[in-house]
């Protein structure tokens, strides 16, 4: 398909990293100086230049490393049925290098014009002319382009600096907005002129100024014409055509592809073990070898691992010892190359700083270009960004689950709840549990059953699916009171975890079980649904998972009984 805007490779050595481009359009790492003024400072333009350079730097920075590149929003493009060509929608876009690419209106791109300055820029030298050119039977092929937008930038206004006092102010061709006035009543009258007034070519008798020759009002008695400098920098586009050639696998992703990038180049330092017990040694030395070479270019994170390739292909030792010491050393090797691919890497350098807005293709039958189809998905980079997140998924329930539930909670009066007063057997057990919290030896031990406590109370969300616990439930439940069944409105467990358990039974489970249309067999509010093939089995584990926790549920209650009468 199109350029890739990143490139890496496999160096001689072994390590993966960023290749080295030829012309890169931006990429690596710049460290600024941002000017400091003081009062009584003479300002110069370096001062000025400086501060201007430090802050679309810094802005370049923060968009390349921590936003990414892509379209943010619009750019579609469509077809463009006046002039048979393609309009490209308002929209806007950051560049691989860190710009802001904004398109504020309708802009329509003569593709096949483009498709023509493209061909023509091709090498033509030794390239044969084709016979029957006018009736080649391929043009009645169709052709896949990407049309990219590339970020640009034009000078205007220019003016005479101070220090060239007498000359005429100059007028820039280009001004912002797509006009050719600077402010000033002048126009340009050629295309290579940079500022003729009255519209004339001629010498100006009056003021003996010529005009139409590239000058900007020169004195026939100047020696040099006063030097333009533009006083404004507008920013802009270009757009770019580049044709498909074949069909392009989707790449895996950047993760796997530094992974196996480093896993082969260990392996390609390997060979397998020989039959031969008394070649053993050599192989390893081979071996030791590569590893220590490629240790050099490569240090990972085993600050010791010198020390074992050292101590490696003992002589004297049996070829089974050999071979496990091998096959360990260059285990931490592939360990090192599986903790360093966890650790996001720092962009490439970019060789092309364009953004792939669309496939389109084109027809040539007759020899006439035409566009005969667009697609803005599959070339297209997209940037991640929150708002695109929020379109993508507001289809899904998960947000009107969420705010439904939060307006649960907080907006819906407490209900009325039966108690029995005067049990209060789990009040210790609550004690105990609001005494766990801030010892360093219980939050050690907490911190390592997090993942079984929380799946724990997941099921026993689970289980009170069809009366889920709320505050009130909490709140009774932290006064020690009773059900009318003389139970605890909460577990011990759901005690010492209190915002993990509303958590999952006002928030998760019911968002859930919305989701997948009442995963549960039943929702909250106790409404039946069909069940599906595979609810049975799921039943009957929810049911043994149910025993076992009463059981558990049980011991602990004769446990705590235990513990009061010996207490």
């Amino acid at each position: 398909m199109a350029s890739s805007v990143t490139t890496s490779s496999t160096t001689q050595n072994g390590s993966c990293g960023c290749a080295s481009p030829v012309c890169p359009d931006c990429g690596g790492l710049e460290c600024l100086c941002r000017p400091r003024f003081f009062a009584g400072q003479l300002l110069t333009d370096e001062d000025l230049q400086r501060l201007d350079h430090y802050i679309t730097a810094k802005n370049k920075l923060h968009n390349r490393y921590l936003m990414g590149w892509g379209v943010a929003c619009g750019l579609e493009v469509v077809c463009s049925p006046c002039d048979g060509g393609v309009t490209v929608r308002p929209g806007y876009a950051l560049s691989p290098c860190g710009e802001d690419i904004v398109v504020c209106n309708e802009t329509p791109v003569d593709v096949c014009s483009l498709i023509q300055q493209c061909k023509k820029r091709e090498p033509r030298n030794c390239q044969p002319q084709l016979s029957n050119a006018a009736g080649d039977p391929c043009n009645n092929v169709t052709e896949k382009w990407i049309l990219s937008i590339h970020y640009d930038e034009k000078t205007s206004r220019g003016v005479v600096p101070l220090k060239n006092s007498g000359g005429a102010a100059c007028c820039s061709k280009c001004a912002c907005g797509g006009s050719s006035s600077c402010g000033c009543r002048c126009h340009s009258t050629t295309r290579s002129s940079g500022c003729g007034c009255n519209g004339s070519g001629k010498t100006n008798g009056s003021n003996g100024t010529s005009h139409g020759n590239g000058s900007c009002g020169c004195s026939p008695k100047a020696t040099q014409s006063p030097q333009c400098e533009p006083t404004v920098v507008c920013e802009g586009y270009r757009f770019t055509i580049c044709k498909i050639v074949g069909e392009t696998p989707a790449p895996k992703g950047e993760i796997v592809q530094r992974f196996l990038c480093c896993y082969e180049s260990i392996i390609a330092l390997l060979s397998s073990p020989p039959q031969d017990p008394k070649l053993v040694q050599s192989w390893c030395c081979t071996i030791r070898d590569n590893l220590v070479d490629y240790l050099a270019a490569n240090p990972g994170y085993s600050c010791t691992v010198i020390d074992q390739l050292s101590a490696l292909c003992a002589a004297g030792a049996d070829a089974d010892t050999i071979k496990n010491n091998v096959g360990a050393i260059v285990g931490q090797f592939m360990l090192d190359c599986f903790c360093s691919i966890l650790l996001p890497p720092c962009p490439c350098p970019v060789e092309d700083s364009s953004v792939p807005l669309a496939t389109i293709t084109i027809s040539n039958k007759g020899g006439v270009c035409r566009v005969i189809s667009i697609c803005n998905f599959d070339a297209r980079k997209f940037l991640v960004t929150f708002p695109n997140l929020a379109y993508w998924l507001s289809e899904l329930p998960f947000a009107r689950s969420l705010r439904n539930a939060i307006s649960r909670i907080c907006c819906t009066s407490l209900r009325g709840r039966q108690l029995v007063f005067g049990r209060n057997t789990f009040r210790p057990a609550f004690a105990s549990a609001r005494s766990t919290v801030g010892g360093p030896s219980a939050n050690a031990t907490a911190a390592q059953n997090d993942t079984a406590d929380f799946a724990h109370l997941a099921a026993l969300a689970y289980a009170r699916r069809t009366n889920p616990a709320d505050v009130q439930t909490l709140a009774l439940a932290s006064l020690g009171l009773s059900d009318p069944n003389g139970s605890s409105f909460l577990t011990d467990a759901e005690l010492q975890h209190p915002l993990e358990t509303l958590f999952l039974n006002q928030f998760a489970l019911p968002m859930v079980d919305t989701f997948l249309g009442g995963f549960a067999g039943t929702t909250p509010g106790g409404v039946k649904v069909a069940h599906t093939a595979a609810q049975p089995d799921l039943q009957r584990e929810v049911e043994d998972l149910r025993a076992r926790l009463k059981q558990a549920q049980d011991d602990l209650n004769k446990l705590a009984g235990r513990i009061k009468k010996e207490g």
